[in-house]
């Protein structure tokens, strides 16, 4: 019975997380949803300093691989704003990839970027 209670309770709690960047991207955004919220658990966690994240825009490339398959990489940037004192808005590159190929996990934040350096948030 404990284990079916803490099932349920960790099912609702992934239900609950699901989509919580959401409002980080556009309505008609080219990254799919299984990659959106780690790209922009990605870029909070690197940079900490930054809030309301905003998509502007979105590039797609396509690689074919093997027997047809084709992998989706993705070029996205943000705008944001600081809790610091200068500069108070940023803009983030994200690259990002979808795999056609599953192997424990298709989708992977390739790189990270800011028009302020590496070192933004320390």
């Amino acid at each position: 019975m404990k284990t079916l209670i803490i099932a349920f309770a960790l099912s609702l709690a992934s239900t609950a997380f699901a989509g919580v960047f959401k409002d980080s991207y556009k309505e008609n955004t080219l990254v799919p949803e299984s990659l959106q919220d780690e790209v922009a658990q990605t870029v909070l966690k690197r940079f900490p300093c930054l809030s309301n994240l905003k998509e502007i825009h979105t590039t797609e490339r396509t690689v074919k691989i093997d027997q047809g398959m084709v992998d989706h990489f993705y070029t996205t940037v943000f705008t944001a704003f600081t809790n610091l004192d200068h500069p108070n808005s940023v803009y983030v590159t994200v690259d990002s990839a979808e795999y056609a190929v599953q192997n424990g996990k298709n989708t992977d934040v390739l790189g990270l970027q800011t028009n302020y350096g590496e070192y933004l948030c320390q």
